[in-house]
């Protein structure tokens, strides 16, 4: 074993110019935003190497080596996830894409030609330049990436008009064990590498306008209806908690009370009546949600339901803080759960349980990442295709194992805890 471990590093070694064999850098690579209970952690591994591939090529040699020392290969963009989609589960070969990094833009088709490790705030700002702008883009853009996201999927700012990030993507590049190729993006938007590593994806961009955003202090029932009357791209809901939230932690000088926000791509579309002061506040601070999950003493619950459930979950939850993202027809509710101390096995349940009550509105957790996987069967419609499809293109179940298609000890007991939250 002591030899084949050798010969392991020292082929590495010899192929690649950026890896990192030091236990301080291979257990810095093993985390992510989330915070398990110590039950949990026991079965979680450790990154044997972590490698900054810088070409297309280089990703497909990781592969290579992968198959030979049978080794699990983890994708890893900046992990501003908290769902496990990037933990080493059983150890492996963990892959920064940080390298990546590389973009051009095709004005003309209004598509922008990515690496998977470009982070969607730089390429922004780049691209007001040349009077484009992205469609979409994560509440993490200050620091996730074009892999990141279009690997786990799901909604940003932009997606109450443009839809999900998989409405976006033209297609992608990707690398499996058969070599490198341009794909139809319905087999890897969402799946976590488990199907293919993405290196460059083609996404879809708009013209540039300033964007004008609106205040307005209502409850939920009326924003629903003042959003979809409106030509709003994005749309956050602030509930009275996350407002109060917010003016502790940030000095928002906002009034108390339930806040509707709508920006808009030009003065044109805006309604007439909403605070243009309060509006610009918020659009300024919409990253912050995002960083919330960093607060030591807050738990995140992500959860997706229909926008016409939306009334009556809230009222299940409605004195807890949450903000709401809309998209053309479903809500993200972000909800805060509030820990005093280390998280222990009783607040997972504790988020269980809110799980749970969503989906007793059509609802669903907002990604399965290692934690979910157990669900996977019933958040993907396709997932029997999609199982059908990791097996063809991944015999020996190498790909970032663990993530949307379970297995092992870890999904076993997080099931079992799932059976018995009421």
């Amino acid at each position: 074993m002591e030899q084949l471990k050798n010969q392991f590093q020292l082929e590495v070694s010899k192929k690649f110019r950026r890896f990192d064999f030091h236990p301080v850098q291979r257990k810095l690579y093993s985390y992510d935003l989330s915070e398990p209970p110590k039950l949990l952690k026991r079965f979680l591994g450790i990154a044997d190497v972590v490698i900054q591939p810088e070409s297309k090529e280089e990703v497909y040699e990781i592969l290579k080596i992968a198959k030979k020392y049978r080794m699990p290969v983890i994708p890893r963009g900046s992990a501003t996830s908290a769902y496990g989609g990037v933990l080493p589960y059983k150890g492996g070969i963990v892959v920064d894409f940080t390298r990546l990094n590389d973009f051009e833009v095709d004005e003309d088709k209004k598509l922008l030609i990515s690496g998977a490790g470009v982070v969607w705030w730089d390429v922004q700002k780049e691209l007001v330049k040349r009077g484009l702008s992205l469609r979409v883009y994560p509440t993490s853009a200050p620091s996730s990436t074009v892999g990141g996201w279009i690997g786990q999927g799901g909604y940003g700012v932009g997606s109450l008009k443009y839809g999900s990030i998989a409405e976006n993507v033209e297609w992608v590049e990707v690398v499996d064990f058969n070599g490198i190729g341009v794909k139809e993006p319905s087999k890897f938007v969402g799946l976590e590498g488990t199907t293919g590593l993405i290196v460059s994806a083609a996404i879809k961009l708009k013209d540039y306008d300033d964007d004008r955003a609106l205040a307005f202090n209502v409850n939920i029932e009326d924003s629903i209806k003042l959003m979809s009357k409106s030509k709003a791209h994005t749309a956050f809901f602030y509930n009275d908690k996350y407002v109060e939230l917010l003016k502790e932690t940030r000095s928002l000088k906002i009034d108390d009370g339930n806040i509707l926000l709508l920006t808009f791509e030009s003065v044109s579309n805006t309604v007439s009546d909403g605070d243009e002061e309060v509006g610009e506040l918020l659009w300024q601070d919409r990253f912050y949600p995002f960083r919330m999950r960093k607060i030591s003493n807050l738990i995140c619950v992500e959860v997706v339901l229909p926008i016409q459930k939306l009334i009556d979950f809230s009222k299940k939850i409605e004195k807890l803080p949450f903000i709401v993202m809309f998209s053309k027809t479903d809500a993200l509710i972000l909800i805060l759960l509030t820990v005093q101390g280390e998280v222990k096995y009783s607040t997972w349940l504790q988020t269980m349980k809110l799980i749970k009550i969503a989906e007793k509105y059509n609802g669903k957790v907002y990604s399965p990442g290692l934690w979910f996987s157990y669900k996977s069967d019933k958040l993907l419609s396709n997932f029997e295709v999609l199982r059908s499809y990791k097996r063809e293109v991944d015999e020996y179940n190498l790909l970032n194992p663990g993530k949307i298609f379970p297995f092992g000890p870890i999904h076993r007991l997080i099931k079992l805890a799932d059976l018995v939250v009421r």
